[in-house]
């Protein structure tokens, strides 16, 4: 790790594996910033790290820059602003850093080309509530606008929601919460939290749990995959958890979580339990998403936790249990993103740990959900192509897998592949954050 110091300039950079990792601070603001150079190598590499440094921080530290410490469900926030911003890393340790651009720029926004046959099996949800196309978001020239009304909360009218403590006793107002703290044992972990302008602390809405790949961090999924945008159109709580070690024991992989056994799934349920006495949520619609190995969590979440996680959205990240360990009580809704051209985690099993095919991960999930073999394509455009296996079990449950020609170890709708380590190309054919909000937005827990 090198650290510069200029006038009131903290620049800071390190090495990581494919990685740069840089960030600048000017206090009490910090702005952050991931660099991926895979080529550079020596001086020429050093040279280009302490320049992304500086030029990114600066430019992140003259607009909407985070205070630097706010913590817990204190109040503390990174901004007095209302709005529901991307949430910023409070992380600290040398292999985590990120900028997360405003919404109105997020490159996961849920603005953007949308797919013209619905991708998760089911027809309706095109027009379901929640679709930014029937709501009063509009998108216009890359941009997510509001036509002049509060943005819709995605609900069921077929069931009353389930209720969480938190509900007529909350104080805290939407915005983005940092670092919040939750009890796991004698551990504690963390987690930043993004509450729209739809929680009025009274009606309960849902929860999405975003989980970062690993060596990421919190902030840089929030900036990746541009959750934060698409909840705010959405209308739900998006967290962001924190893994140790930038890590996820996901049962076969990865790194730190992996090596001292970490409890992530006792982590995910105490995180639950968190922010449901803190905020009004409906405990029958908590879902998880998660990048590589964080999606590779949420494979896990559906297995162990499916009495508290409703349907998952893995993108690049397979199932990393035996068929044996994976015995859910139910069929548990899926879909699931991966790039043909990710050597991280290979799309045909090749990946940098030893994991099965994509194909393989998913052929467990239709074959344990009990649905029908023999699969449609719900939607096909450009190098996207979604195929779906419907009839798993009596609850309408589906498992949909979107495979992009040539995309590498990338979230959909990121045009900078951030999380890649430079195989294939990123794709913003179907930005994956809206099709997982609409894909969720089918599905509660029985």
């Amino acid at each position: 790790m090198i650290v510069l110091r200029c006038d009131r300039w903290t620049v800071t950079f390190v090495f990581s594996g494919f990685y740069i990792l840089g960030w600048a601070s000017q206090p009490p603001r910090a702005c952050y910033v991931i660099w991926g150079v895979t080529e550079a190598r020596g001086i020429r590499r050093l040279l280009v790290g302490i320049a992304a440094a500086l030029l990114s921080g600066a430019l992140a530290c003259s607009g909407d820059g985070h205070d630097i410490g706010a913590s817990g469900f204190s109040g503390d926030r990174p901004d007095d602003d209302d709005s529901p911003e991307p949430a910023s890393a409070d992380d600290t340790s040398e292999s985590s850093a990120s900028t997360t651009p405003p919404a109105s720029t997020n490159p996961g926004d849920a603005s953007g080309p949308q797919p013209s046959t619905d991708p998760t099996g089911d027809p309706s949800s095109a027009t379901a509530p929640g679709d930014t196309s029937d709501t009063n978001a509009e998108t216009s020239g890359g941009e997510t606008t509001d036509s002049g009304g509060e943005e819709e909360t995605d609900t069921d009218t077929d069931r009353p929601p389930r209720a969480s403590a938190g509900c007529g006793v909350t104080e805290f107002d939407p915005g983005t919460l940092l670092a919040v703290p939750v009890q796991v044992g004698d551990t504690e972990r963390t987690f930043n939290i993004v509450i729209p302008n739809a929680h009025d602390g009274e009606t309960p809405i849902s929860v999405v749990l975003a989980f970062h790949g690993w060596s990421l961090n919190a902030a840089v999924m929030a900036q990746m995959s541009g959750l934060s945008a698409t909840a705010a159109v959405h209308g739900f709580v998006v967290a962001y958890p924190q893994g140790v070690g930038h890590s996820w024991n996901a049962g076969s992989c990865c790194g730190t979580a992996f090596e001292q056994q970490m409890d992530d799934v006792a982590f995910v349920r105490a995180l639950v339990d968190n922010i449901g006495e803190n905020l009004c949520v409906d405990l029958d619609r908590v879902y998880a998403t998660g990048f590589s190995n964080g999606g590779m969590l949420s494979h896990r979440l559906a297995c162990e936790a499916s009495d508290v996680i409703a349907a998952i959205a893995p993108v690049a990240g397979v199932i990393m249990l035996e068929d044996a360990d994976c015995t859910p009580p139910r069929p548990m809704p899926i879909l699931h993103f991966h790039g043909t051209g990710d050597t991280s985690v290979g799309y045909y099993g090749n990946g940098m740990v030893e994991h099965v095919s994509v194909a393989e991960s998913v052929a467990s999930w239709v074959e344990r959900n009990g649905c029908d073999p023999d699969p449609e394509i719900t939607f096909m455009e450009d190098d996207t192509t979604c195929e779906t296996w419907s009839s798993c079990g009596d609850e309408g449950v589906v498992a949909t897998l979107c495979s992009i020609e040539g995309m590498g170890h990338c979230w959909p709708g990121d045009p900078m592949c951030t999380g890649g380590n430079g195989d294939g190309v990123a794709s913003t054919t179907l930005p994956a954050s809206n099709a997982i909000a609409l894909f969720f937005n089918e599905y509660a827990l029985p």
